[in-house]
């Protein structure tokens, strides 16, 4: 079951990751048990924070860009909910199967390690996403 937050609880933020001002509208459906509805909001926020089309970021689009959404995307939900969501339930959000999704959380490891800016987007994107808890 999702529940929607009303008009009054909508929070507006602004972040600025180095290149964008990005605002952001907290539209987040509280998790109650269905998955694919839960992931297909969180997908919308994500896309809508760094500006992308969310049929391009669940299908095979292989720009740079596309693939650093998909990696946080990935890594967030296992992270948060690691304990209700399986890497194949996961994997289908966005037309992947497991082993995307493995490799997908080692390559967000490696980035953040490597590549400051990549950790920096990550760190704004989970402060958006953290801003108000999800229940489970």
């Amino acid at each position: 079951m999702i529940e929607r937050k009303n008009e009054a609880q909508r929070i507006s933020n602004t972040f600025f990751d180095g290149r964008y001002v990005i605002h952001i509208v907290d539209t987040r459906p509280v998790y109650k048990g269905d998955f694919d509805i839960f992931s297909d909001s969180l997908i919308n926020l994500v896309c809508r924070f760094f500006n992308l089309d969310v049929d391009r970021f669940k299908g095979r689009d292989r720009h740079k860009h596309y693939c650093d959404a998909r990696n946080m995307y990935a890594f967030y939900i296992r992270d948060t909910y690691k304990a209700q969501i399986s890497l194949t339930q996961l994997g289908k959000t966005i037309g992947r199967d497991h082993s995307s999704i493995i490799h997908y959380l080692k390559q967000h490891d490696n980035l953040m390690f490597r590549d400051e800016l990549y950790t920096e987007r990550y760190k704004a994107l989970k402060a958006v996403l953290d801003q108000k808890p999800v229940n489970c």
